[in-house]
Parts: C-alpha cells; structure tokens; sequence
C-alpha cells in the first residue's frame, strides 16, 4: 500500500469516528511526532542507501530540531487551535444543564421558606389562643400564685405576711404578657380590698420593673389598708422618687406623714407639691388643716400632659440619646447643647435640667451648673435627686452649710437616698 493509499485510509477513519470521542491533547500530539520522529531515525540508520548523503545531512538536522523541548511554539498553537475549534453549542447546553439544576435548587428552598413561613403563622395562632385562654382563666379564677396568697394568709394577720419592701433581684423581664397580667391581677385585688393578696402580687411584679412610679403607689395604697404604714411611707417615697411630678402621690404621701405624726414633713410635702400644681384643691385644703399659711407662687412654666407619640416621640428619643452618647463620651460641650435644646423644647421636665446641669458642671462652668439645678429644685421640690446634685456643687464652691442643707433635703423627700445620707 503506497503512502498517498494510507493517508486515504487514515482520513477515512477519522471522518468515521464519531463526534463524542475525545480529541487528543497538544500533549499526545507532540509525544506522537517524538515516536514518529525516532522511527525515521531508526529508517535512516538501517538503510544507508535509501537518502543521498547529502538529503541525510539535512534530513538528521531537522529531525535534531524536532524535540519536545523545541515544540513549545507548536504547543502553544495547538492550543490556541483547540480553543478556537471548541463545539459552543455544546457548551451552550452544558450551561444550559447548569442553569436548570441551579432553578430547581432555587425552586426547592422557595418551597422550603413557604413551608417555615406556614409553621411559624400556625405557631403565632397558637401562641395567641392559648393567651387568650390564659387570660379569661385570670379573669375568671384566681392565678395560682392568688391561691397560694390566699391559703397562706387564711387566719393570718397582714403583719406577719410583710416583711421590707420588695427589690430588684431577678436577671431580666417578664415577658409583656406576663407582667401586664400579673399587673391587672394585682389592681383587680387591690380594687376589690383583697389587700394581702394585692401586696403579695404588687410585690412580685415590682420585683420585675422596679422603675416604674404608678406601681409603688398602688403598692403603697395596698401596704396602707392592711396596716403597714411604715412600708406604705417607703413605697410612696420611692414612687415619688420616680416621678417628682406626680402630686397625687404627694397626696396620699402627705396624708399618711400627717397619719403617723410627722406633721412637719407632711406639710413640707404638701407645700412642695403645691408649687407644682399651686390650683390643687385638695393640696391647698390638706395643707390649710394643718394650721399651716399658704404660700403665693410665682406662675411656672406649664406642664405638658399628652406626650409626643409616633414621629415626635421618635424624634424626642433620638434627640434624647444622641445627649446621653455625647456625655459618655465626654463630649460635655456637645452634651450641654444638646441638653439645652431639649429643655426649651420641654420645660417642665426636670430630669432633662439635671443632666444639662450635669454637663456644665463637668466643662467647669460651676456658677451655671448651680443655677440650673436651683431651676430644677423650683421646678419640682420633691425631687431628690435634683437637691443632692444642687448639694454637690455648692460642696466644689466651699459652701458647706448650703450644702448640708441640700444634703438634708434630699434625705427628707428620699429617705432611701444613699448618697445624700453617705455626704451628710
């Protein structure tokens, strides 16, 4: 078979050979022209005669050339030439394949999430039948921590059921259902005059949210009406503590000093929330009983009752702790302006004075701090608080008989106050 018959042949072959066979690589391709290279060599070597001597030079020279390390160029072609030969439509489906497994992944978390999104609204209807149950069983029969009041103090006198006045001493909350019912259980007792059962449920939930004035008042109305006025005077101090502004607990505070003999401090209490709320009836008549004349007030600035809620009471709160974020970090003149736009924009709030006053004091600006706590004192005498940071920096200005004053102040209206105790 001659040369040309053989090329014929081979060219038929690869033409018959199906498209999935895989195509050499450029590295089979060169190990083929090394093999093909060597049996010309060995051709040549047996057969001296078959090439004149000089077709051989030429022929030995270029099969010298020819080596794997030489090919790199070709290698580099022939990749370029298998690059540019790729079949695209295969490739194209093969992406295609790629794309579809890829969407039914897709398709099979979407179902997934759809199905978690059903669980949790099956789970949240639940939750809120079983509330709802919870709380017709509250309004219907006594809770079993009732029960448990109940049974403990059948024949039991109030006095030796009570005992200090409750503190902060469980880590977190209860949850919003949870303390607004138990809440509503305590009120319910103390509006029926079950008033152990209302201490004793008062005194629970308080131990959760201690910061809260409306609850140490309600506290102290049930301490009061089973016979623990020591205890109700406590709890009404630490309500007022909270919230020097509320007269009415001034009210009943007054009323229960003048109960046990502390007339002074109950007309002290009395004329301290009458400057607050000078057109106070009942203040004006308690005080009148006790012999006392009633003083004149100069008009104050007026209190606002609706606070802001939605958009302006974001805004007051964003305002509020964006005062707060400077003065830890020290920033005290930021923080002082920042008090200060808050307390034009809300002049009846005392704590907002406070802290303005803190700030100056801290910038060194001791004669402004004095005058602004002095504005808070006016403001709501009965704020503690407010006399102990007014007795700080009259001590820094070396008066100490002012001080001592403002010392003894802040005890009288927060006898639970530490740190005016701990300067007197």
């Amino acid at each position: 078979m001659t040369d040309r018959t053989q090329s014929k042949a081979s060219l038929s072959k690869a033409k018959s050979r199906p498209r999935a066979e895989a195509s050499p690589t450029c590295t089979d391709v060169l190990g083929q022209i090394d093999a093909a290279a060597n049996k010309v060599r060995t051709a040549l070597t047996n057969d001296e005669g078959a090439l004149s001597p000089a077709a051989r030079k030429s022929v030995q020279a270029l099969l010298k050339s020819i080596t794997s390390a030489q090919l790199s160029g070709l290698l580099d072609r022939l990749a370029q030439e298998g690059a540019a030969t790729r079949n695209p439509a295969l490739e194209l489906g093969v992406e295609r394949d790629r794309r579809r497994t890829l969407e039914a992944v897709r398709i099979d978390h979407l179902n997934r999430i759809v199905q978690l999104v059903g669980e949790r609204d099956a789970l949240e209807i639940e939750l809120q039948d079983n509330a709802a149950r919870y709380r017709k069983q509250i309004t219907a029969t006594p809770s079993q921590a009732q029960q448990v009041v109940l049974s403990a103090t059948s024949g039991v006198s109030p006095t030796e059921i009570i005992s200090g006045l409750p503190e902060f001493t469980r880590k977190g909350r209860l949850d919003k259902a949870k303390a607004r019912a138990l809440h509503s259980s305590a009120r319910q007792a103390l509006k029926a005059a079950r008033w152990p059962e209302a201490v004793s449920l008062f005194r629970e939930y308080l131990s959760y949210h201690p910061r809260r004035a409306a609850p140490w008042k309600q506290f102290g109305h049930a301490l009061k009406e089973a016979g623990q006025l020591e205890l109700a005077e406590g709890a009404y101090f630490k309500s007022l503590s909270i919230d020097a502004a509320d007269t009415d607990t001034a009210l009943h505070l007054g009323h229960l000093l003048k109960r046990v003999s502390k007339t002074a401090l109950a007309a002290e209490i009395f004329a301290g929330a009458l400057a607050m709320q000078p057109d106070h009836k009942d203040l004006r008549n308690s005080l009148g009983d006790l012999g006392y004349p009633l003083p004149q007030f100069a008009a104050r600035p007026p209190r606002v009752t609706a606070e802001p809620v939605g958009l302006q009471a974001w805004l007051l709160r964003r305002e509020i702790t964006g005062a707060q974020k400077a003065a830890k970090a020290k920033r005290w003149g930021d923080s002082a302006k920042r008090y200060l736009k808050l307390t034009i924009r809300r002049p009846h709030d005392a704590r907002l004075l406070i802290q303005y006053g803190h700030a100056l004091k801290e910038m060194g600006d001791l004669k402004a701090a004095e005058q602004v706590y002095r504005q808070a004192t006016d403001l709501q005498p009965l704020n503690s608080d407010a006399w102990l940071h007014l007795g700080h920096i009259l001590k820094m200005q070396g008066d100490m008989n002012g001080a001592r004053t403002s010392y003894e102040t802040a005890v009288r209206f927060n006898p639970n106050n530490m740190d005016a105790r701990h300067e007197l």
